[in-house]
């Protein structure tokens, strides 16, 4: 009886790695199959491009149950890409279409929601995109104040609706580990509107949560551009 079990756990073993090594080769020839568009595909339009990314359902279905390994390889392609980009065109069409897969995958990659509806909303102008990645992420953390404290950055550079971004952060504050300044700064934005104070204290608490290099760049730069040239939103 040992011996079966042995057996059986043995050859269990051994399916689950070869299912694994199958899939890791699919995902690495899907990004091998996409770099070689990048450097020979340049005068493509941007949108022909975009469908050598895989929907999240054919992905599901190749990754043959290893979605959270998967996710993990497509969110260092997205690291990777952004990364390109920040030095060089500073485009980011693909991004939104990355992080939306990468979170398909693996619902709970929280960081993934953040870091993409953040340079979203600051560096690529898409303002939309960075809304539905930081909605999409409020559903699977409706606890964590950060996702309603994005939002809120959103509506108050973006749109200059001051009065939405002071209910998302007042719904932030009322969440689990949320700073206490929140209502204040709430409070301030109903009652003097989006003021180039308010901008700068948003992006320098934001400065201080990410030790991702690129990111700070930017957001150290819309500090620069505020206190230079007094501009709140686009």
């Amino acid at each position: 009886m040992k011996r079966m079990d042995t057996k059986r756990l043995t050859k269990s073993a051994t399916l689950a790695l070869t299912s694994l090594l199958i899939t890791a080769f699919i995902v690495f020839s899907l990004f091998l199959l996409q770099e070689r568009i990048d450097d020979e595909r340049q005068s493509w339009d941007r949108k022909e491009e975009l469908m050598y990314l895989p929907s999240g359902k054919v992905l599901k279905i190749i990754s043959l149950g290893f979605d959270e390994a998967v996710a993990d390889i497509l969110f260092i392609k997205m690291i990777d890409y952004f990364g390109k980009h920040s030095s060089s065109d500073r485009t980011y069409v693909w991004l939104y279409h990355m992080a939306d897969l990468v979170t398909d995958l693996d619902p709970k990659f929280r960081f993934t929601y953040i870091f993409a509806s953040l340079i979203l909303n600051l560096e690529a102008n898409q303002f939309e995109n960075a809304r539905d990645i930081n909605t999409k992420g409020m559903k699977e953390f409706p606890d964590d104040w950060y996702f309603p404290f994005t939002l809120g950055l959103n509506y108050f550079f973006h749109d200059g609706d001051f009065m939405r971004a002071a209910d998302s952060l007042e719904d932030a504050s009322k969440l689990p580990g949320a700073p206490k300044y929140l209502i204040g700064f709430a409070n301030k934005l109903r009652e003097k509107g989006a003021t180039k104070e308010a901008a700068i204290a948003f992006l320098k608490h934001l400065h201080q949560a990410f030790g991702d290099k690129g990111l700070r760049a930017i957001l150290e730069e819309r500090i620069k551009e505020i206190e230079e040239r007094g501009v709140v939103y686009d």
